[in-house]
């Protein structure tokens, strides 16, 4: 039994120095590329959102949404319980993060060929799309989000050669996903969906991948099961983590599932939303008439995968009664977009559609450079209509008093001119670039508050004061500020 022991551990370790030898190289020119691509996203050092109130105030706070496994982690990243911004490590950490994610998804699906410059770009958008920049640009949530992606890849190394193990790394993989980002819920249901389109291309039998399938559905459930008795905690917030009842659970994971799908049509300018249609339809028709044999049952099959995965790759969340619609809970479609690039790119011929992958791994490339540096015109923007209304506020008498004035700030500064000026197609920046200085929540005027070190001055929420007659006392082209002694209003225009 010692014996045994020993000779598994000496075999795991050649592999993994095996591993190491054949996709060093791949993982290093990959991370380098990724990272390339969020250059303009470090170089911005935009606080996103809860980067504001972490930043200023230095605390964890995960979890309340369940995500135990960030706040533990972000203990040992950060040094403290206090944590302080050590940007860019997170984000620079969670490319490497995905690095791996992606040499593994390739290893799965490449069939143990020789990486090539095809596959590793079919695996960009797994990184780099339009949806998982948002996670990218939070200064500390970012690694946590890419281990969720990694923990639900990891357990596909095993199945072949250990099916407990198999068991054993799913339930735990999964687990460690719902305690880091449960956004990243549907990437096991497409593995699980592509793997065994894999298995049907190497003519395993029907009975082995209906196992398969029913052995890693199983674990799923099981380990999200878990997860729902002893870890989650209700949350009933901007959304919602509770699951339709029964009987409406078809009808309203239908709906939401019909809003994800609206906000991605909208999001995606037209010449990316024609490239992935022509890889899709590309992907279908390639894998038929490449089939060595049963063509139409290929067909169908492929299509059977194609359709499931479009109902599973935003995973849990369409289940929800009130589900996160913000742009980090879609990423899965660029996960999927991968799978069926990776596909692609195993095809000896089929240059036209490698070609397309190329394209359209250049557009999302070239939206990241854009993203970044639309971030750092409205950190500038911000920073610019933020200190003139403080300026203004220093100059006035009433600021002389030592009382505490309620303000209430009203109506928002929206984007900056340069964003506002790009065309039409360019949607997806107006729900990517959060509201960063009005009225519209917490995070808009959190900086104002927070940064600046205004004195005596305390934000308001309460709506009643804008029923008061206050005094006009500046009324500029970007802003007016009302108030007396005890109340102020900034209205910004």
């Amino acid at each position: 039994m010692v014996q045994r022991v020993q000779n598994e551990v000496y075999d795991f370790g050649n592999s993994c120095k095996h591993f190491w030898k054949k996709y060093r190289t791949p993982l290093l020119v990959l991370s380098l590329l990724l990272l390339l691509s969020i250059s303009s996203i470090l170089r911005a050092n935009f606080k996103y959102v809860d980067d504001i109130g972490r930043t200023v105030n230095g605390y964890r706070g995960w979890s309340n949404f369940s995500r135990y496994l960030s706040s533990f982690f972000s203990i040992f990243l950060h040094g403290d319980t206090y944590l302080t911004d050590i940007s860019p490590l997170p984000q620079v950490l969670a490319i490497f993060v995905m690095g791996i994610s992606s040499i593994l998804l390739l290893h799965l699906f490449s069939n143990g060929k020789k990486i090539t410059f095809w596959n590793i770009l079919a695996i960009i958008p797994l990184t780099i799309n339009p949806y998982f920049l948002e996670c990218l640009s939070y200064k500390y949530d970012a690694p946590y989000m890419a281990i969720s992606i990694l923990s639900s890849i990891v357990p596909f190394l095993f199945y072949k050669k250990n099916k407990v193990l198999f068991g054993i790394s799913s339930f735990c993989g999964l687990l460690i996903m719902c305690l880091t980002y449960q956004a990243s819920s549907g990437i096991y249901l497409l593995l699980i969906l592509f793997y065994a389109f894999l298995l049907y291309k190497e003519d395993t039998n029907w009975k082995k991948i209906a196992s398969f399938i029913l052995y890693a559905g199983v674990l799923y459930l099981g380990s999200l099961l878990v997860y729902k008795l002893f870890f989650m905690q209700p949350v009933e917030d901007y959304v919602s983590n509770t699951i339709f009842p029964l009987l409406e659970l078809p009808g309203g994971f239908l709906r939401n599932l019909s809003t994800y799908y609206d906000l991605l049509f909208h999001d995606f300018k037209v010449e990316w939303l024609i490239l992935i249609g022509i890889l899709v339809i590309g992907f279908l028709v390639a894998t038929t008439l490449t089939a060595k044999k049963h063509k139409a049952l290929t067909f169908l099959v492929t299509l059977f995968v194609l359709a499931c995965s479009g109902l599973v790759l935003f995973g849990i969340y369409p289940a929800f009664t009130s589900p996160l619609f913000s742009p980090r809970a879609m990423y899965g479609f660029g996960v999927f977009l991968s799978l069926v690039m990776i596909q692609i790119s195993n095809f000896k011929q089929c240059y036209i559609l490698k070609i397309i992958s190329f394209a359209l791994c250049w557009c999302f490339f070239a939206f990241s450079f854009t993203y970044g540096n639309a971030l750092s015109e409205q950190k500038d923007y911000t920073e610019y209509r933020m200190y003139l209304v403080a300026n203004d506020l220093n100059h006035l008498e009433i600021m002389n008093s030592q009382q505490i004035k309620q303000v209430k700030i009203v109506g928002d500064i929206g984007q900056a001119p340069v964003i506002r000026n790009m065309p039409q197609d360019y949607q997806l920046l107006n729900r990517l670039i959060p509201s960063t200085f009005g009225g519209g929540n917490v995070w808009s005027s959190a900086y104002f508050f927070s940064y600046l070190d205004l004195k005596n001055l305390t934000i308001s929420t309460d709506d009643s004061l804008l029923e008061l007659d206050l005094p006009v006392l500046v009324d500029t082209m970007y802003h007016e500020i009302r108030g007396d002694d005890a109340h102020i209003i900034i209205t910004l225009k």
